[in-house]
């Protein structure tokens, strides 16, 4: 069984490109929870009936199920 190894070089890159992808992806995940999170305001300025009613049904579920 023949096996390759990566030259030490290589295996740099490798580790470094690994350990920059981890700010980007963070980055990434906060630019799509703005999005989201600005999306929803807009939705609830559009609608607060609607928004008003989902928070008082969410309200009733939970203080009916954490009831002491």
């Amino acid at each position: 069984m023949v096996t390759k190894t990566l030259p030490e070089s290589q295996k740099m890159n490798a580790q470094n490109s690994q350990q920059d992808s981890g700010p980007k992806q963070m980055a990434e995940l906060k630019d799509v929870c703005d999005a989201a999170f600005q999306g929803f305001c807009e939705y609830a300025k559009s609608k607060p009936e609607t928004i008003a009613l989902w928070c008082l049904g969410i309200g009733f579920v939970l203080g009916w199920k954490l009831r002491p």
